[in-house]
């Protein structure tokens, strides 16, 4: 038996909240799923209005996937670091609630801002 497709000009119930959705009967939730089963029928697509394709453009740049953008952004280095002080440094970050790179990024700051932090021979 082949299911019947609800076409766009068929009345479905309206909802907007999950809660909403719970409330329908069981008819009525089994309409708005075979309205969404069957996919869209090509003949009843059209163009964007200028309006909808700037309320779709302005969605489409907030969803952008990954990390939010810091400063300049983020560039991932590869450091060579003593594996007893990296076991430090990660130790006190955790206990700080912090990342490994924040750590690392403050301590760059530190160091620029106050050049005399370093103990190395003929360095700042």
């Amino acid at each position: 038996m082949k299911k019947r497709i609800a076409r766009s000009s068929e009345k479905l119930p309206e909802f907007k909240t999950s809660a909403e959705f719970e409330a329908l009967t069981g008819a009525q939730k089994e309409a708005v799923f075979q309205s969404l089963e069957g996919g869209v029928d090509p003949a009843e697509l059209r163009p964007l209005t200028p309006g909808e394709r700037k309320l779709f453009e302005g969605f489409r740049r907030k969803a952008k996937m990954g990390r939010p953008k810091v400063g300049k952004g983020a560039k991932m280095v590869a450091i060579t670091m003593e594996r007893g002080l990296l076991k430090k440094s990660d130790a006190f970050a955790k206990q700080n609630h912090l990342k490994r790179s924040e750590l690392f990024a403050a301590g760059v700051v530190a160091v620029m801002e106050n050049p005399k932090l370093l103990r190395r021979k003929g360095a700042a």
